[in-house]
């Protein structure tokens, strides 16, 4: 009975209210997503606490193909378009009136992936591009581009689209260039070999004789490509390396030339003109000194001015035939020849 009574006191008197702590509502995203265009976007979920009623709603705009679930605030879709690294601001309804958290993401363009076909270009001195060396990209649009070291003299990089143009107007050895391409999913590269060979296709043999020192020199017209080396010409097909030809010149050379289409050779001495083939057959020679002449090495004929003819005539010589013809007397001097063969005097 004590211990009954001893409790009684607190089943009596006035009665007591219990209070329950709800959290407080409130909404969370994982920030820094990277999102990529044309690629399905995980939601974006937000971690939800508290009295939160959904009523999702987000500012400013989403980018183009990605939307927001109204009830349970989930970002999701298909994005478009690139979008840069922005701040959204998103508000839900609770009990408590309406509360905010932001999201923070990026929308990256896809990886430009460049290639040049063909991704080698062997070019000659003074011979304008017979097209331009263009890019292709098979990756996401390309924002800026760029190239690591500067082009052969006359040629141009567009960095708006990659595409290389112009008119090389000096040689320049086997060099690689490395072009990108970048947006804002990234860079893409791509390496592209130029070689631009001397246009002119005349080697100088050593006037003071034959067994002086002469340095390689290389030439490049239509599909011929030729090495001087010495006295010797090694000739080869330039379109696949192929060798033609090594072509033996004879003692006393003073120079020699190949024609503007590459389909032979020429080559004088105090004495006599030689024409080869560039299977380096003898096509005909003629016995006079050409070794002071300006020759111009045309498609089918030899164009020969201040030569054993005169200083006043063009000589032309008719390959592989070898037969000649005088032009007409013109009054002055003979100056040069244009590139395309039209002599100019003074």
């Amino acid at each position: 009975m004590l211990a009954v009574a001893a409790l009684l006191p607190a089943c009596g008197g006035g009665g007591s209210t219990a209070s329950v702590n709800l959290p407080t509502a409130s909404i969370n995203y994982l920030q820094d997503a990277g999102l990529v265009v044309g690629s399905p976007t995980p939601p974006l979920r937000p971690t939800v606490a508290g009295s939160v009623r959904g009523d999702f709603m987000i500012s400013p705009p989403l980018p183009p193909g990605l939307t927001i679930n109204p009830d349970l605030g989930n970002i999701y879709g298909i994005p478009t378009e690139p979008a840069p690294t922005t701040i959204y601001t998103v508000t839900a309804a609770s009990a408590e009136g309406r509360i905010s958290t932001t999201v923070r993401f990026t929308v990256r363009d896809v990886i430009p992936k460049i290639s040049y076909s063909p991704n080698s270009w062997n070019l000659t001195q003074n011979a304008p591009l017979a097209q331009n060396i263009t890019p292709g990209n098979s990756g996401g649009v390309v924002v800026t581009w760029s190239v690591d070291r500067t082009l052969p003299a006359g040629l141009t990089f567009d960095t708006s689209n990659g595409t290389i143009s112009g008119t090389p107007t000096a040689s320049s050895p086997q060099t690689n260039y490395l072009v990108s391409a970048t947006n804002s999913g990234g860079t893409s590269s791509a390496t592209l070999t130029i070689t631009v060979m001397a246009a002119s296709g005349i080697g100088a043999a050593p006037r003071d004789g034959p067994h002086a020192h002469v340095q390689e020199f290389t030439a490049v017209a239509g599909k011929t490509a030729v090495v001087q080396s010495g006295n010797w010409l090694t000739v080869a097909d330039r379109m696949n390396g192929t060798p033609l030809s090594n072509i033996e010149m004879p003692a006393g050379v003073r120079w020699w030339q190949l024609a503007r289409d590459g389909s032979y050779f020429a080559a004088a001495t105090d004495t006599r003109l030689i024409v080869w083939s560039r299977a380096g057959a003898v096509l005909f020679t003629r016995q006079a000194n050409y070794s002071s002449a300006s020759v111009f090495a045309a498609a089918h004929e030899l164009r020969v001015a201040a030569g054993p003819a005169g200083s006043h005539v063009i000589e032309t010589i008719a390959v592989p035939a070898g037969t000649a013809q005088l032009g007409a007397n013109f009054p002055g001097s003979f100056r040069s020849w244009t590139e395309n063969g039209e002599p100019l005097v003074e």
